[in-house]
């Protein structure tokens, strides 16, 4: 069930405006260092959604999917389209790039070829058990037992990119907050479409843990 927000018009432009101002000093950090931003402008990003419910109906992923259950990711991921494998792998990066360094170790010891190929594993594994459950948790979980910390103390996370990512695709490990955020307002809207998946992916690895959760939002109905 699509969720729709309760916020009135004025109180939304509040947030956004201050939301804006808070962004721009924030930026240039990386996106776990910063994700207290991502949480903070959620209230403008959930009910803006600039996707049309034909993506939806088509049976393709969007950034309104939240609470994404294993089906309907694995679903989405069928797709024979390429690209849409690819859309649907961003909401993969977007959990791990919440997690990583926090409940799994990380980056500096694997690529995101094998990620994917384990989270998918990990999936396909309990779809039939769970197919229900939320998709980030179970993509969580295949990171902390695939690749657990060795000791007590999470392993270094990687630095942040030297030069900015030129394309948003599901090999852009470590995604920076001005990168995130270059693609989120991109006038490409496969790069724009991905950067709201990637987003999805973090609010559903964080929901109730860092954020106050979807319960802020009534049922959602696009571009209202």
């Amino acid at each position: 069930m699509m969720k729709k927000s309760t916020y009135d018009v004025s109180h939304h432009s509040a947030v956004c405006g201050v939301t804006g101002d808070y962004y721009r000093i924030s930026a240039t950090y990386h996106i776990k260092r910063s994700i207290r931003v991502f949480l903070i402008i959620l209230c403008c990003l959930l009910p803006g959604g600039v996707f049309a419910g034909s993506l939806i109906n088509a049976g393709f992923i969007s950034p309104d999917n939240v609470n994404l259950s294993i089906r309907d990711f694995l679903g989405f991921y069928a797709s024979d389209n390429l690209q849409e494998k690819d859309n649907t792998l961003m909401y993969v990066l977007g959990v791990a790039d919440a997690t990583e360094g926090k409940t799994w170790c990380g980056y500096g010891q694997v690529d995101s070829i094998t990620i994917n190929h384990t989270v998918l594993a990990w999936l396909d594994r309990y779809s039939v058990k769970k197919p229900d459950a939320r998709a980030s948790v179970l993509i969580e979980e295949a990171l902390v037992k695939n690749f657990p910390c060795q000791g007590t103390e999470p392993s270094v996370k990687i630095a942040s990119r030297s030069s900015p990512v030129l394309s948003l695709t599901p090999d852009a490990l470590n995604l920076s907050g001005n990168d995130f955020f270059k693609f989120w307002v991109s006038g490409n809207q496969r790069d724009k479409l991905r950067a709201g998946v990637y987003l999805l992916g973090v609010e559903d690895a964080t929901e109730n843990k860092l954020w106050c959760g979807y319960s802020l939002f009534k049922t959602l109905t696009l571009n209202e």
